[in-house]
């Protein structure tokens, strides 16, 4: 039950630090005016960028998890 919520914990870390990635470095182009014709720094925000920080976000989550559910309940 252990690893399963560690894994369960993974996925949704790994999406949730992808968007927010994500979000924050759309809102930086916008404030500070990034022109991005191709669309090629958008592409690598979100297929490369994102991903990468949503790996260790992922990791994070998952070790967190695994952490918070063996301790043992005190009496």
């Amino acid at each position: 039950m252990r690893v399963l919520k560690s894994l369960g914990m993974f996925f949704v870390g790994l999406v949730a630090t992808w968007i927010a990635v994500v979000a924050i470095g759309v809102a930086y182009m916008n404030v500070f005016n990034v022109f991005d014709r191709d669309g090629g720094g958008s592409m690598g925000l979100i297929f490369m960028v994102g991903p990468f920080f949503g790996v260790i976000g992922g990791i994070i989550a998952a070790i967190w998890m695994w952490v918070r559910s063996g301790k043992s309940k005190a009496v």
